[in-house]
């Protein structure tokens, strides 16, 4: 016979490890999957959802981006036209939301929407228009194994929500977001798009927002009056008996009202408040927030902003912490896409490229976090003293700080090195070690009348020393 084992810890008394321990009836369940109707009605209708999506994808477009390699800004001035920072922001709100996202270009080579974009053809891009992936459903796949993008999604069928009749597009002519990466199964599940970012921060969202609502109905009874009437279930009894207590409640408050006082019969009525307490919720709301905190990834001064809280707290290790996470999500998420749509401006023939692409370019997220005026003023006074250290050692030459600082423009901490006063700091530093191993001949000056070993007094008549000064004795 088999024998089976598992090692655990066991205690029949308190039933811990046997088959009655109540912690093993604890299992992870089904999920529900989120239809569009219902995250469309939580974007609308729960503010802190609406701010969940739309936070991370407001930061990762805010301080959009530069072409290093484009001098002349074409790339810019033709992403302005197409109004592409904005439509790139929706696609990635429809993209956080829905799980997924879809930008069809509007390019013009000659060929239909339905067929692979021939970048050789390409003449311009007209338009940009976004599609939740509702609208976007996979027409068909590349199934060749020898594909780099074997599995990938080849056509869409695209069907507008508001306007206009369905079309296929070819994946080429297309920036597609995919939502929230999830397992290929899932995947699958959902016609290839991924999850919305609310599907595993529901739970902790619906916990708040409880939380709350416990706390309304809390001031809503916070103060509760209690009047007592004497035989009171006799008077429920009579037929006249409720008409009687209503038009009895309504005097009383409108004497409260008006003399902010209970009026009552003092033989046969007691009236008395009692208040709730409301101590310790604020510390079980601040730990619901961070719970939501932590699974959204936001910062909570920044998710509820609030101001940071206790002695010098700023909240900016926090906020930094968040523009990396940011920074992290434009290289991943955001960086391919944005190529694409800078490598199809540079190929359009009757563009500023005329179809030619740069050399080299590539392109760069402007930074997230921008320094206060004092932080700018001190860093430039670091700068400064650590440029004087190099200085001072013969590391650096003046022109090479002033240029490196101020002769971009804008102030900068980069220092690039003069190519020829770097060779001139080397040959100089390689004389002065032969120097070191060879100092040279102490000399006096020669006067203008000398004396020679033999006695002879002459001024160098043969010209021995040329011109030089004598050497010292025991040279």
């Amino acid at each position: 016979m088999k024998l089976f084992r598992t090692d655990s810890w066991t205690n029949v008394f308190t039933r811990m490890g046997t088959s009655q321990d109540k912690k093993e009836a604890t299992k992870f369940g089904n999920i529900t999957i989120f239809d569009q109707g219902t995250l469309r009605l939580m974007y609308r209708g729960e503010g802190l959802t609406k701010r969940v999506v739309d936070l991370a994808a407001n930061d990762m477009t805010r301080r959009w981006f530069k072409v290093d390699g484009d001098s002349e800004g074409f790339i810019g001035q033709k992403l302005d036209e197409l109004k592409a920072k904005k439509k790139i922001n929706q696609a990635l709100r429809w993209d956080r939301l829905f799980g997924g996202a879809l930008i069809v270009g509007g390019l013009i080579d000659g060929g239909g929407m339905e067929e692979p974009l021939n970048e050789a053809t390409l003449q311009t891009i007209d338009f940009l228009h976004v599609f939740d992936r509702y609208a976007a459903t996979p027409l068909s796949y590349y199934n060749d194994p020898n594909n780099e993008k074997y599995g990938e999604v080849e056509k869409f069928t695209v069907s507008p929500k508001r306007n206009g009749a369905p079309f296929v597009v070819h994946e080429s002519r297309c920036l597609i977001f995919d939502g929230i990466d999830i397992d290929d199964i899932s995947r699958q599940e959902q016609q290839g798009w991924g999850d919305s970012v609310i599907q595993a921060i529901y739970e902790r969202i619906r916990g708040l927002g409880v939380g709350y609502n416990g706390v309304e109905h809390i001031l809503d009874e916070f103060i509760i009056g209690i009047l007592a009437i004497k035989n009171l279930t006799d008077l429920l009894a009579d037929p006249e008996g409720p008409k009687m207590i209503s038009d009895r409640l309504n005097q009383i408050d409108m004497s409260k009202s008006f003399l902010n006082t209970v009026l009552i019969d003092a033989d046969q009525e007691s009236f008395t408040k009692l208040s709730s307490t409301v101590a310790g919720l604020e510390g079980l709301i601040d730990k619901l927030i961070q719970s939501v905190a932590s699974v959204t990834e936001y910062p909570v001064t920044l998710l509820m902003g609030e101001s940071p809280a206790g002695l010098n707290a700023t909240g900016k290790s926090d906020i930094l912490l968040y523009y990396d996470s940011i920074h992290a999500k434009q290289e991943t998420k955001l960086q391919s896409q944005l190529e694409t749509l800078c490598k199809w401006i540079q190929l359009c023939q009757l563009g500023d490229f005329r179809g030619i692409e740069l050399d080299q370019w590539k392109i760069v997220f402007n930074p997230l976090y921008e320094p206060s005026e004092t932080e700018i003023v001190t860093n430039r006074k670091t700068v400064a003293e650590t440029d004087k250290i190099y200085y001072d050692m013969g590391a650096l030459y003046e022109t090479e700080i002033r240029d490196s600082r101020f002769g971009g423009e804008t102030y900068s901490i980069d220092t690039d090195l003069d190519e020829t006063l770097s060779s001139a700091l080397e040959d100089k530093s390689t004389q002065e070690a032969k120097d070191i191993k060879n100092p040279p001949m102490p000399s006096v000056a020669i006067p203008a009348q000398m004396t020679n070993a033999t006695g002879i007094t002459s001024s160098d008549p043969k010209g021995f020393l040329n011109g030089k000064e004598l050497p010292t004795k025991g040279q």
